[in-house]
């Protein structure tokens, strides 16, 4: 099994992110997305 790891703050999150994202997926058997906070920066996510 090949496992992929994307990580960063993604402040913003813009298309180069998902693009990337996507890439991993599409070429690892699962794919890992880790996403950094530093406590003082508030973003929202859209739930699944």
């Amino acid at each position: 099994m090949i496992v992929g790891f994307y990580g960063g703050k993604f402040l913003p999150m813009h298309k180069g992110h998902l693009y990337c994202i996507d890439i991993a997926a599409k070429q690892c058997d699962k794919a890992v997305v880790i996403m950094f906070i530093n406590g003082e920066t508030k973003q929202k996510f859209a739930k699944p």
